[in-house]
């Protein structure tokens, strides 16, 4: 920079080596000459008020012969403090000439003030000799003083010429020369005035910058004289907080005001002047630039040999007995310090220029300790004693020289953390990787190899590398500029002391440059060539390991395999071995960064191995290429890492503590395992189709349209590339899919059950990633293993409700819930396991006991049972109980029966009212909906009874079709009461079970008849006499009064007639033949006419004495007829309906290209075809207006009747398809419903267009907003129309109320009791789009450009499709998963916004932000995520 100038070292020697003329008389005469002119010139000054005069100096010869005096004043031994002090004073003083005078200063310096003050600063240079070592703290004194002088003087003086400023600078370089060149000796002026002296000098240099530009000698001059000064720690740190105030101003200028603000730290702008502001832009690049260069190249502070190689340490060397080598001076050992501050500065101005604007990693004012104590102060070293020559006194301080050299320094201990959060935060608009590189990558290059043995084995191997070696496809000499060569230190010192503090700083700024990576951004192949290197040198883990470098490494390098850099790949297994000792320990096994917390740098390696998990699967058998010559000469396949990665993840997860990171790795396990099942499934896809000969057009997936309605649980497959070699045949020396599947249940719900059941986080991912384990695809589940996890999940759910009062909480209720909800998704998966005994009464204990507080046998064979009517219903919670009867309740209705035969688009029944009114006999009307009656019962389900038979019943038996509507949804039965089993009647003939079945034929041969008289006493019990007690019974007409005489008569006429009657009857069939036709027994006639409703209800015991009674007795009948002639009823019926038994949500698509920051392009844009590739992967198309399921945001039944949008071009159908005008992706388990919408131009002119509409048009308008505003609105009028809008069972209050409402006159449409149909579904939908949507929008953006996440309008665009009448929303409701391609075919993932109070939502599984997956699994994982999203929404909102 300036070869072609030459330096002023020589003219400042120069002029500081001038003395005065009292030099040449004896010290006596010019102490006493001295004395005596100083001390009556001090009288006389402006300090002492009280004899203040103006000076008696008129001519400029006696000033300048006072002046010789004072120079020599300065000069005298501190024991004459009081002469030196004085003379500070005068000059002091006369000083003010230059800003504002004093009385005492003689007038030929006021009339040329910059001469007689260039004259008194270079005076000023004997006080700063260093004198006796009694004296320094005096000394320092009168120092300090002057030097707040010079600094009043450049500041405030406008008197200033460029002559003066040259003077001013001139006398600081030789002042730091001489104080800071020589060796550091404890209690010197040096070691007292060090960092004060280099303040000062970078302050008034910067000032003068500013107002008078330092020539480019001048720069040299200081250049060349910092070189000597290395060996001080205040020399780095002060230029490392220059470098910061000018790169501060730099960012401003170059990048504007939006730039991220570079915040510096608080000591810096107390201690230091903010850069000038009338300092113009080139001079600040100009100041910048020169001093960043300041110090040569920094890397040299790791190499005694160079720093020492000086004047002032040779002549210590040759002068002292102690040191024979200059490099082996005790104060050298701060140089790892020394070396660790300067790399931190330059660490710094790279986050500075990558947006990275923290203030702890600005703070200069600590450095990590990496080694032991040594008994050294204020990094000062105390002077050596001279002794005679002699053999055993040389040998005695060698001995102690070495003792101390083999002592590393204690740097000070850094207080400060950093955070994974500090690192994210990069500017949208920050430099290109090149640009840092050019600028600060040779020292940074350097820097990070310091101590490796790299260079000599790269310079012995040049000619015999391997012609495959990625290193040898790159020369190390092709880097551009000043790209130094690969050396480390060669010095015997370096292998004594530890560079690795400043060695983890540049390795770290390094990785921080790459991982800043822009979207297609290039950069030099040399400097990838460098990197990888460096990054195979800092994951050494065997030979040179580093701990705090390889901390750094990991802790900086989070995205390096998330951005697309050229051959990154080739570190890949060294990354793998790295987290190999960091992952599966508790404690590392080696020496942490101090700067860097254990749960920071675990976090850190979790997120490098989230983005390796699908490399293995997706290159398969790709070799991964040598950065050096290796000695193994199989290639390493990305394969071949997938057990390890496998085991990395497993291993982490048994010793993982923190709740964040086990979250993370619990998504990561997921991804394994659901990436390696969708790999197997593909593979045999293939398979197959190679044996049948292979179709091209069955080899897409992608296509359910196609296939009618997609298998329940199906996750379509992105993956169209075919391997050499299948992954089945892979996975035989390897874990499969159905292993993983294993290892994966045995280790979440052991840890579930143990360590993770008192984490609420910890708890809910794991149950989600259960959930996902239930609904894989597997070619064969062990049954055994899925009975395991139901049965482990139960004991989780006992522990939860079993733990003390004191112990329950929301959070707590929160995971049992979630954990009934799991039971449930694996239930319905393996239906199979309720024919299993014992997995059965597993679950139904714990279905009792969520619903009832306990169990009625807690121990078997231990204590009788509780029976149900004995227990007292104390549930842990209302929503406990809720979802223990949920489970129960899927049990009985969808276990083994779902997707119902309509798909799984609705649980609920297609037929209603009208459908079954169209088929039904001698009913014309479809409005004659009063032919159903209905009935509530239990105060929970509404039973709708049609009497009249449908149109296809041919026979008249007792039929009812009855309509349930339950809180499961709406069901339809038909009813008949039958005599004999349906099979029976088959069998017997179409009609015969019309007819009651015929008696047996008789048969004319009776036998014998014999006439015998029955005997029941013996024959001589008439001869026997009668007994006294016998006749103590009296006889009937002895008993008969004269009052009773006519009944009695008449009872014993009725007695002799019936007795005659019977005995002609037995005469009569005794003279008559068999069979007798008069007296048998025939059926009546066939009835056509039943009762069925009360027939049914009737046999449901609702009709017996005993309901009856209890019905009367309860404050809640069982049995409740309804009113079906109400004007609203069956408004309400259909309202009621709509309302779903599965949660809905929606999820909003979007595709932005590169650069794109408004609304208006990101919702014109062409989805490319893998864009719609990834759309058909999270669900099937459907037709909002005949979907009977959740569409998103539109009441198709009211959209049915818009037409105005139903027409499309073919280009815009084409580019939105599923915009939600016609069609949608849906997608729906037994829980959950899921709309996925892709907005476009269209959609949102239909928002804006209705916006334009009158207010009482907006009945028609099928678009309902999402804002808390829309809700409220909506609540605001269902307020207002309560009574017309529920099923009141008061017949007579609500016709009384009917019809006082009718008489009144109407106010507003939402005031009348008659709304249109339209209206009050508009007001319905509105209500029911508020509880189901939690206020929380879910959004899937595909980015072109990554760095496009930083500008994606989010909330505009929620805003605009929420339409005008909505408010703006809140950033926290926001929850968008970006999705950005890399070239190597996996998908970036990151995750903002959607933080709750607790914090639980942004950590939804499976996808986690920086994760990077496959394309066979994107479209699942994005749907897990989202409906899990909401999920963890309705639990924190529950109560």
């Amino acid at each position: 920079m300036y070869s072609e100038w030459a330096s002023l070292e020589e003219v400042i020697a120069d002029n500081v080596g001038q003395t005065s003329v009292l030099q040449n008389f004896p010290n006596s005469v010019g102490r006493d000459v001295a004395c005596s002119i100083v001390k009556s010139l001090a009288r006389h000054l402006s300090v002492n008020a009280a004899d203040c005069q103006t000076s008696q100096l008129n001519t400029d010869s006696q000033v300048q012969w006072t002046m010789e005096v004072l120079w020599h004043g300065l000069g005298l031994p501190m024991s004459e403090y009081e002469t030196i002090n004085d003379c500070v004073n005068v000059y002091c003083e006369w000083l003010t000439a230059m800003t504002n005078p004093k009385d005492s200063v003689p007038i030929p310096i006021l009339e040329d003030p910059n001469a007689y003050t260039q004259i008194i600063i270079r005076h000023f240079y004997s006080l700063f000799i260093p004198r006796d070592v009694s004296g320094v703290d005096r000394q320092g004194m009168l120092c300090h003083r002057v030097l707040r002088a010079l600094e009043s003087l450049a500041r405030d003086s406008s008197l200033m010429v460029p002559d003066t400023w040259n003077i001013i600078l001139q006398f600081l370089l030789a002042v730091n020369d001489t104080l800071l060149s020589p060796p550091i000796v404890k209690d010197s002026l040096g070691a007292e005035l060090g960092r004060r002296v280099v303040c000062v000098l970078f302050k008034l240099w910067l000032l003068a910058c500013s107002r008078c530009f330092p020539s480019p000698p001048l720069w040299k001059s200081f250049r060349n004289m910092c070189l000597n000064w290395r060996h001080h720690i205040a020399l780095i740190e002060q230029w490392s907080r220059t470098n910061l105030l000018l790169t501060a101003r730099m960012l401003r200028i170059m990048y504007g005001p939006n730039f991220p603000e570079l915040k510096l730290p608080q000591d810096l702008k107390e201690e230091f002047p903010v850069i000038p502001a009338d300092m113009d832009d080139d001079r600040v690049a100009q100041t910048w630039f020169r001093f960043l260069h300041i110090l040569h190249n920094p890397v040299q502070l790791s190499s005694p040999a160079i720093v020492s190689n000086t004047p002032k340490f040779l002549h210590m060397a040759l002068t002292s007995e102690a040191v024979v080598d200059p490099s082996q001076h005790p104060c050298l050992h701060n140089l790892p310090e020394i070396f660790f501050r300067a790399m931190k500065g330059v660490s710094a101005v790279v986050d500075a220029f990558l947006g990275i604007s923290q203030v702890e990693l600005l703070d200069m004012s600590v450095a990590p300790s990496l080694s032991k104590p040594v008994a050294m102060t204020a990094a000062v070293t105390p002077p050596l004693k001279k002794k005679p020559a002699g053999t055993k006194d040389t040998k005695k301080s060698n001995s102690s020289i070495q003792k101390q050299l083999s002592t590393p320094v204690t740097p000070t201990v850094s207080q400060v953390s950093l955070s994974l959060e500090d690192k994210k935060s990069l500017a949208a608009g920050r430099a290109k990787c090149n640009s840092i590189l050019h600028l600060l990558g040779s020292w940074l290059f350097e820097a990070a190899l310091v101590g490796c043995p790299i260079a000599t084995e790269t310079k012995d191997n040049t000619e015999s590398r391997r012609s495959g070696s990625f290193i040898g496809r790159t020369s190390l000499s092709s880097s551009a500029g000043s790209a130094p060569a690969l050396t480390g230190s060669d010095h015997p010192l370096d292998l004594e002391l530890s560079y690795d503090a400043g060695r983890a700083e540049a390795v770290g700024a390094l990785c921080r440059i790459f991982c800043a990576h822009k979207t297609g951004e290039d950069i030099l192949a040399v400097y990838y060539a460098r990197f990888y290197i460096i990054l195979k040198q800092g994951l050494q883990i065997k030979e040179n390991l580093s701990g705090p470098v390889l901390s750094s490494l990991l802790f900086n390098a989070c995205n390096l395999l998330r951005n697309d850099l050229e051959g990154v790949t080739v570190i890949f297994p060294d990354l793998v071995s790295a987290l190999e000792i960091v992952l599966p320990e508790k404690e590392p096994r080696f020496k942490l960064h101090p700067n860097i917390p254990l749960v920071e740098l675990r976090r850190a390696s979790i997120h490098l191995l989230l983005s390796m998990l699908c490399l293995p699967l997706h290159f398969r058998n790709l070799p991964i290429k040598e950065i050096l010559k290796g000695l193994s000469s199989q290639p390493v396949t990305f394969v071949s890492m997938r057990p390890r990665l496998i085991n990395l993840v497993v291993s982490a997860l048994q010793v993982e503590t923190d709740s964040v990171n086990t979250q993370m790795l619990l998504g990561g396990l997921l991804l394994c395992t659901q990436d390696s099942a969708l790999c197997e499934e593909v593979d045999q896809a293939s398979v197959q189709e190679e044996m049948v000969g292979g179709n091209d057009s069955s080899n897409n997936l992608l296509a359910p349209e196609e296939t009618g309605t997609p298998r329940q649980g199906s996750n379509w497959s992105l993956d169209s590339d075919r391997s050499s070699k299948s992954f089945t045949s892979i996975t035989k020396e390897f874990d499969s899919a159905q292993g993983l599947f294993v290892r994966s249940i045995y280790l979440v719900c052991h840890r579930l059950i143990s360590t993770w059941k008192t984490d609420l986080n910890v708890s809910l991912a794991a149950l989600e990633l259960l959930s996902g384990l239930a609904k894989m695809s597997l070619k064969q589940k062990d049954l055994l293993e899925c009975k395991r996890a139901v049965r482990w999940i139960c004991e989780y759910i006992v522990y939860q409700c079993s733990r003390p009062p004191q112990a329950h909480s929301k959070d707590l209720h929160s995971t049992i819930v979630a954990a009934y909800q799991c039971v449930t998704t694996w239930l319905l998966e393996h239906h199979k396991l309720l024919n299993d005994k014992e997995c059965l009464n597993t679950v139904l204990e714990v279905v009792e006991m969520g619903i009832s507080g306990s169990k009625s046998q807690p121990k078997p064979n231990d204590v009788p049972p509780t029976y149900k009517g004995d227990k007292d219903l104390k549930p842990a919670s209302m929503r406990v109980r809720d979802a223990a009867e949920g489970v129960l309740s899927c049990m009985l209705d969808l276990v083994g029966a779902f997707p119902p035969p309509s798909g799984p688009e609705s649980l609920n029944s297609e037929l209603n009212e009208d459908s079954l009114l169209r088929y039904t006999k001698g009913v014309h009307s479809l409005e004659n909906r009063r032919c159903f009656r209905y009935f509530i019962i239990e105060n929970s389900i509404i039973l709708g009874m049609l009497e009249q038979p449908l149109g296809n019943d041919q026979d008249p038996l007792p039929t009812v079709v009855v309509i349930n509507r339950n809180p499961l949804g709406r069901h339809v039965w038909t009813m008949r009461l039958r005599q004999l089993s349906r099979k029976k009647s088959l069998q017997a003939g179409s009609r015969s079970f019309l007819t009651p079945p015929s008696r047996p034929a008789p048969s004319n041969d009776c036998g014998t008849h014999y006439d015998v008289k029955q005997s029941y006493f013996p024959e001589s019990v008439h001869n026997l006499p009668q007994t006294q007690a016998e006749k103590s019974i009296p006889s009937l007409s002895s008993l008969v009064k004269t009052t009773d005489a006519l009944e009695f008569s008449k009872l014993q006429s009725c007695i002799q007639q019936q007795a005659a009657f019977e005995t002609s009857v037995k005469l009569n069939e005794s003279q008559r033949c068999h069979p007798k036709r008069p007296t048998e027994c025939n059926p009546p006639k066939v009835c056509h006419e039943f009762q069925t409703a009360r027939l049914l209800l009737s046999h449901l015991g609702y009709l017996s004495l005993e309901a009856l009674k209890g019905s009367v007795n309860s404050p809640v009948p069982s049995l409740i007829a309804l009113n079906s002639g109400s004007e609203t009823f069956h408004d309400d019926l259909d309202m009621l309906d709509d309302m779903r038994s599965r949660t809905s949500d929606t999820l909003l698509v979007f595709y932005v290209h590169s650069g794109q920051k408004t609304v208006t392009e990101i919702l014109e844009n062409e989805t490319p075809i893998h864009f719609y590739e990834f759309l058909r992967s999270m669900g099937w198309p459907v037709d909002v207006r005949q979907h009977p399921g959740w569409n998103g945001l539109l009441d198709s039944k009211i959209l049915q009747q818009d037409t105005a949008f139903s027409s499309r071009p073919e280009d815009v159908a084409a580019r939105t398809e599923f915009d939600a005008i016609s069609k949608i992706l849906y997608w729906a388990d037994h829980s959950t419903e899921l709309a996925i919408i892709v907005p476009s131009v269209r959609f949102l002119q239909l928002v804006k267009q209705q916006d334009m509409k009158p207010k009482d048009s907006m009945a028609e308008f099928p678009y309902v907003p999402l804002s808390a505003s829309s809700k409220q609105n909506a609540e605001g009028a269902n307020e207002q129309t309560r009574a017309a809008l529920h099923l009141d069972l008061n017949l007579e209050s609500r016709q009384k109320q009917t019809k006082e409402k009718a008489e009144k006159p109407a106010a507003s449409p939402v005031a009348s009791p008659n709304l249109s149909s339209s209206m009050r579904r508009r007001k319905h939908w509105s209500r029911q789009l508020s509880v189901v949507g939690h206020e929380m929008r879910v959004l899937v953006v595909w980015l072109e450009s990554y760095e496009d996440n930083t500008t994606f309008p989010a909330c505009e665009l929620i805003a605009e499709l929420n339409g005008s009448a909505a408010t703006q929303p809140q950033e926290k409701d926001i929850f968008i998963i970006f999705v950005h391609a890399l070239q190597s075919g996996l998908f970036r993932i990151h995750l903002r916004g959607g933080t709750s109070s607790s914090g639980r939502i942004s950590m939804a599984t499976p996808l986690v932000d920086g994760m990077v997956v496959s394309r066979r699994s994107l479209g699942s994982l994005v749907r897990q995520t989202t409906i899990n999203m909401h999920r963890r929404r309705r639990l924190d909102t529950d109560v």
